[in-house]
């Protein structure tokens, strides 16, 4: 099992945890959005919480290929680590990316590496 620090620092990030990782979604949400179909794999009355993250470039996409179920994803904002999530499931989704945060306005890009999440526990730890 790995580790994963996930910076929420900046508007837009705090934005998309408000959406998609505080609020929940259910599974018929998540693959009526995505144009998926996860229910024969994943509880099909499970509520998730949904992270995304955007293709890398200069080969750190090697990182993200890297992480599996079962991983935990800890966030991260003003010098604290503030909650810890198991990943449930990892898939890529230009659909479901679209639907729920849109095209970055900056590069023009999308949170395509999908992360569905299970919440642990909150966090309350000081980094500095």
């Amino acid at each position: 099992m790995k580790y994963i620090i996930v910076p929420v620092s900046n508007k837009l990030a705090q934005e998309h945890y408000r959406l998609t990782v505080e609020k929940t979604l259910t599974i018929n949400e998540i693959e009526r959005l995505g144009e998926l179909k996860l229910s024969d794999f994943l509880d099909k009355n499970g509520e998730y919480s949904v992270w995304g993250s955007k293709i890398q470039v200069n080969g750190q996409q090697k990182n993200i290929e890297k992480v599996t179920k079962n991983d935990q994803l800890i966030f991260y904002k003003n010098n604290k680590l503030f909650s810890l999530f198991n990943i449930v499931s990892i898939f890529k989704s230009l659909t479901l990316a679209q639907k729920l945060w849109g095209i970055d306005k900056i590069d023009n890009r999308m949170w395509e590496n999908i992360f569905l999440l299970d919440k642990i526990v909150e966090l309350d730890i000081d980094v500095k």
